[in-house]
């Protein structure tokens, strides 16, 4: 009676394990394709490229009325015969209007050379090799204990759907981060009409941080493959454990992408609305 039990039991558990195997197989080769086929053409979009083009206008906008100011100001300067210092004065605007009129167009082109960096390294997983590099591996470590396999293999493609659910959002996320980054340009066009240019090297800095944090996490997710797919577990794991911290450890240096959130939560509910 017990024997019966015993297989009836392992029976039941190893169709549970084959079904969140195909389950988790099947998320993870969603994310990969979307990867591949759809995150890239963000800024190709007729609408998201005609938000950008009202962005523009916005900049425009915001440096005519902060031109009318400064010209109030130099006409109060010359009334009160304080010297006006021309060459400043036209210098800032120049400034000013350049990048209220390219300010979209540096970013766009920053995520660009982002995407070729990282298209230089190139995605080669595919989620249908996945399974038989686990078994691989599984085979060598743990032998032919079949309970600890069909375990080990489950916690192997959890870890696995969660690098790649998170590198999947991070990549859409950017393009996102960017996009309300570029429309806060305006609010920097007053203050380098006014001189201080050092708020342009602001928005700069921010523009590079959105697309270093992406790099950095691109980096660790190819090299957490290539571990992957040469057997070396650890140093793989390592890597795709890794890729939440990197906006946190950025932002210790004052490179911040502008978002710290926990994007573990997120692909647990992703994973856990898929299996449903």
């Amino acid at each position: 009676m017990g024997n019966v039990v015993t297989n009836i039991a392992g029976y039941f558990f190893n169709s549970l394990i084959d079904w969140l195997e195909e389950k988790l197989l099947a998320l993870a080769a969603f994310a990969i394709s979307f990867i591949n086929n759809y995150v890239l053409s963000f800024f190709e979009n007729e609408i998201i490229d005609a938000f950008m083009d009202f962005s523009t206008w916005i900049n425009y906008f915001v440096f005519g009325v902060a031109l009318l100011v400064v010209i109030v100001d130099v006409a109060e300067e010359k009334a009160s015969d304080k010297p006006v210092y021309w060459s400043v004065v036209f210098t800032n605007v120049a400034k000013a209007f350049a990048f209220a009129g390219f300010a979209r167009w540096l970013a766009v082109l920053a995520m660009e050379l982002s995407n070729k960096i990282t298209t230089y390294f190139g995605i080669t997983i595919d989620a249908n090799n996945f399974e038989l590099s686990i078994d691989e591996i599984i085979n060598a470590v743990i032998g032919s204990n079949i309970a600890i396999k069909a375990l080990l293999n489950v916690i192997f493609l959890i870890i696995i759907l969660f690098s790649v659910i998170f590198f999947a959002v991070s990549s859409l996320k950017r393009f996102g981060v960017m996009f309300v980054h570029i429309f806060t340009a305006a609010l920097y066009i007053p203050d380098i009409l006014r001189g201080d240019t050092t708020k342009m090297g602001d928005w700069f800095r921010q523009m590079a941080s959105i697309v270093l944090t992406y790099v950095f996490i691109y980096i660790l997710f190819f090299l957490g493959a290539s571990f992957f797919g040469a057997d070396h577990i650890v140093p793989c794991f390592a890597c795709w454990l890794a890729m939440p911290a990197v906006s946190k450890i950025l932002n210790r240096y004052g490179w911040t992408s502008g978002t710290q959130g926990n994007f573990g939560s997120i692909a647990a509910q992703v994973g856990i609305m898929a299996i449903r």
